[in-house]
């Protein structure tokens, strides 16, 4: 429905995190440069919290695919 509606290119809602689609609030840069700042220099560990679907998987995963193995 919403994808022929908005031609999408495929389907908009998704329980899954898709780390192509993401809101990059100033919370949500911030974060991900942490994290990235965190595998970039070895640190131990790094944290992020937030609430349930606020998008912390979605930024790892987006971590993960952005870095080289």
């Amino acid at each position: 429905m919403y994808e022929a509606f908005y031609q999408l290119q495929e389907k908009p809602f998704s329980i899954l995190p898709d780390p192509d689609l993401i809101y990059w609030g100033k919370m949500h840069s911030m974060a991900f440069t942490m994290l990235e700042f965190g595998v970039m220099n070895n640190a131990g560990f790094t944290v992020i919290t937030g609430e349930i679907g606020s998008g912390k998987t979605t930024l790892v995963r987006h971590l993960l695919k952005k870095v080289s193995p």
